[in-house]
């Protein structure tokens, strides 16, 4: 068995590998702002793969204008091609990117004309800047589930990979390849022989590009054997089936594979001849053993490439195909202030019919939101929808949380005042200063006068519903020990009361503001004062419409004193947070 190769042009070389795909199976139809020329007329440019490797250039025309014409050159070749203007944009294709020009500027001029009106409009673009876009973007930005990205970004690489050993096969422009001399996707690594015959001709095999690629067989018949007038080669690959025809050429036979699909690169093909119906010979062999043996170095890199590129062509598409059956939402509730719309920018897992999972997030297109239009409020039940844009039977449900947020400044104060002061956070073993912090602060004094000392605000509710109130606060109690000063956790109903409408409310016993720690103690204990931390008082009863709540501060039920000897019945209370269930 010997190998054969026919090489022709490497315009139709490149035609040959790319008309393969023109049964839909691979599409690169993602298309980014052009960003190369007069952006006031060309609005995008995508790349498909079908029936060959096209540049798309969609251009947006003047008003008025309803016909364009657009001439496009790249080295020797040139194209031109019509449309027709509808609503204001018409879409154009070129074919003239053949592989080993794919690093190379397009100019692109287009002709708008209105009547006797014309107006002519000039860029560039170039097929790498395309492919290099994809391989810095995101899921997001395609419009493609991760995984498939993935995929896709590879098989850019693969393509560029391809152009690059098409410019050294012709033997152009090599100094600039368009992977930059090193291979940026898959490499090569099918092994084995696909190489098997019976019967007893000698075969020659190898390929032919011309506007497909071609597996060719070559045969020779033994000395003295003439085939039977009624002969006929039948050719099978991945369980399709196809005719050929036997061709004499110079004492042997040739038969060309006119209907081989490049997507089917890594299934091996058998060449039947058949005498009155009857097997008399066959061959099988396929792409990837053809590029393992070709003897020619540039030859077998191009072919090698080609392999990778249809293979990763085929994964590609194959991703295409995959379906989102399930969607789950493991995170957090998603907490939403009152008074405003709810949005939802984080991520779901999806599970595929192909048995694999990983998250997404909400802004790729291959998911869809479904949000509240309306404002929301306590004690009302919301959920963001989250559905699957191919099939909206596959969704989750995330819920909303509905938060009142106040500042504590703002609620009504009494027997305290509203403070600016210095914030302080414990970094690095020392009290770092972080910026001001406003609070409502100060009650010591009327606490310790039996005078009234409380922060009251109100909340609505459009339910009789249960709400977590949250209160961001600094601690009090400060003790001393030696030259150093902490402060000591303080439990919040020692000192304080909380009550809604009049009703009291119960507070547990491990509800405690935080203190600082008996090992981190400065000399100095003013930044005590605005380290801050936070406590929730839970489950407490709201009614449907207005609630007032209100936390009373009062001298120590356990007789706690501070450094000073006072009851630590004061906070730095910063904000208050409502929270529905």
């Amino acid at each position: 068995m010997k190998s054969i190769m026919k090489k022709k042009s490497i315009a139709t070389l490149f035609i040959a590998f790319a008309l393969t795909f023109a049964f839909g199976l691979c599409m690169l139809a993602t298309s980014h702002k052009f960003a190369y020329a007069a952006t006031t007329y060309f609005d995008n440019v995508s790349v498909t793969l079908d029936e060959n490797i096209k540049v798309n250039i969609v251009i947006k025309a003047p008003d008025g204008y309803t016909q364009a014409k657009i001439d496009f050159s790249i080295g020797e070749g040139q194209e031109t091609v019509t449309a027709d203007i509808q609503n204001g944009t018409a879409t154009l294709s070129t074919g003239l990117v053949t592989p080993q020009y794919m690093n190379e500027e397009v100019t692109v001029t287009v002709a708008y004309t209105s009547g006797n009106e014309k107006l002519d409009v000039t860029g560039t673009i170039s097929a790498k800047r395309y492919l290099d876009e994809i391989r810095s973007g995101s899921a997001e930005k395609y419009g493609e589930l991760p995984f498939a990205y993935e995929d896709l970004k590879l098989l850019a690489d693969d393509l560029l990979d391809y152009g690059a050993s098409a410019q050294n096969y012709v033997d152009y422009n090599t100094d600039n390849l368009a992977n930059g001399g090193k291979v940026g996707g898959n490499e090569f690594k099918a092994t084995g022989s696909d190489y098997k015959k019976t019967g007893g001709f000698t075969w020659y095999v190898g390929a032919e590009f011309d506007y497909s690629v071609k597996p060719v067989f070559v045969f020779k018949t033994p000395d003295n054997y003439t085939l039977s007038e009624d002969v006929t080669a039948e050719i099978s690959c991945n369980e399709k089936n196809a005719t050929a025809e036997i061709v004499p050429e110079n004492g042997t036979y040739r038969v060309t594979y006119d209907d081989f699909d490049l997507l089917d690169a890594e299934q091996p093909y058998t060449l039947t001849v058949k005498e009155n119906g009857k097997e008399t010979a066959s061959v099988t062999y396929s792409l990837k053993t053809l590029a393992q043996t070709a003897k020619d170095e540039k030859l077998s890199a191009l072919l090698k490439d080609t392999f990778v590129y249809a293979t990763s062509a085929v994964a590609y598409s194959n991703d295409k195909k995959v379906k989102i059956t399930k969607l789950e939402y493991k995170g957090e509730s998603l907490k939403v202030r009152i008074d405003s719309t709810i949005e939802f920018d984080g991520k779901v897992t999806a599970t595929y019919d192909n048995g694999k999972s990983e998250e997404i997030t909400v802004q790729n297109p291959v998911l869809k939101k479904v949000l509240p239009e309306e404002e929301v409020t306590i004690g009302k039940k919301y959920t963001v929808k989250v559905e699957a844009a191919s099939d909206s039977t596959v969704y989750t449900e995330i819920p909303v949380t509905v938060e009142k947020f106040l500042q504590a400044e703002n609620a009504t104060i009494a027997g305290g005042e509203k403070k600016t002061e210095t914030e302080y956070v414990y970094k690095n073993n020392s009290y770092v200063a972080i910026g001001d912090v406003t609070f409502a602060g100060g009650f010591v004094s009327a606490v310790q006068g039996g005078q009234d000392a409380y922060v009251e605000f109100e909340v609505n509710a459009a339910t009789d519903t249960k709400v977590d109130i949250t209160l961001r606060c600094a601690n009090s109690n400060i003790r001393r020990d030696g030259d150093y000063y902490y402060m000591e956790p303080l439990k919040i109903n020692t000192i304080a009361d909380i009550t809604v409408d009049g009703t009291p409310v119960t507070i547990g016993d491990d509800v405690v503001l935080a203190g600082t720690g008996n090992e981190n103690r400065p000399k100095d204990f003013s930044p005590l004062y605005n380290i801050y931390s936070s406590f929730t008082f839970a489950d407490v009863n709201l009614k449907a419409g207005k609630n007032t709540i209100r936390l009373t501060f009062k001298l120590s039920s356990i007789g706690e004193k501070n450094y000073w000897s006072e009851s630590p019945s004061t906070m730095n209370i910063d904000w208050i947070s409502v929270t529905s269930k």
